[in-house]
C-alpha cells in the first residue's frame, strides 16, 4: 500500500526545505517538482518551479515578467509553468517510487494542465509527498485532504517531522503515531 502525505503550514515554515531534504534521501527513486521563491535585493519577486529529475526550471510567477492570471502582486506564467510542471509530474508517476509535489496552491491551481496531472496521481499506487495550501477550497485540494495523511508543519516541529516523514516512507509507519 502506498503512503500519501500532504504537508501544510504557514508560508516560511519550511515546507519546501522539508521536500528538498526528503528528495535528497530518496533522489534515486523520486521525481516531481519543487517550487522556490525568487529574491532580488532581499525582496521576493516571484517563484520558479524545478523538475526534480532533470534540474530544469521555469517561472511560475513574477511581479514583472508574466501576463497570466494575478494572485496578489504576482502574475502567473502559465506558458512557462505548463511547459515543465505537468510533464515532470507525469514522468515522476511513470519512473519513480516517490512523487514529490511542492506546492499545490492558488498559483499552481490556475493551470488546468497541472490540476489534471495532479489528479492522475490520486488513484496511482505510488508514495506521494505533497505540500498543499492551508486554506484553499479548490476541489483538488479537498480530494487530497480526504485521501492523504494531513500533517501540519511549523518552525518548531519541522526537524522532527522531517525525520518522521522519511521514516514513514521507508517503514510505512504513519507520521501521526
Amino acid at each position: 500500500m502506498s503512503k500519501k502525505i500532504a504537508v501544510t503550514g504557514r508560508p516560511g515554515c519550511g515546507k519546501t526545505t522539508l521536500c528538498k531534504k526528503v528528495f535528497e534521501d530518496f533522489s534515486d527513486n523520486s521525481g516531481g517538482i519543487i517550487t522556490e521563491e525568487i529574491r532580488e535585493e532581499g525582496s521576493r519577486v516571484g517563484f520558479r518551479v524545478e523538475d526534480l529529475s532533470t534540474g530544469e526550471t521555469e517561472l511560475l510567477s513574477h511581479v514583472d515578467y508574466c501576463s497570466g492570471p494575478s494572485i496578489g502582486k504576482y502574475s502567473v506564467c502559465l506558458d512557462q509553468f505548463n511547459s515543465l510542471a505537468p510533464a515532470a509530474i507525469e514522468q515522476g508517476l511513470e519512473v519513480s517510487e516517490l512523487l514529490i509535489i511542492d506546492e499545490i496552491g492558488p498559483m499552481e491551481l490556475k493551470s488546468e494542465d497541472f490540476v489534471r496531472a495532479v489528479g492522475k496521481t490520486l488513484e496511482k499506487d505510488i508514495d506521494c509527498l505533497f505540500t498543499i495550501h492551508k486554506k484553499s477550497n479548490h476541489q483538488l485540494l479537498k480530494k487530497i485532504r480526504e485521501k492523504f495523511e494531513l500533517v501540519g508543519l511549523t518552525r518548531k516541529n519541522r526537524d522532527e517531522l522531517y525525520r518522521k516523514i522519511s521514516e514513514e516512507l521507508i517503514t510505512g509507519k504513519p507520521v501521526s503515531e
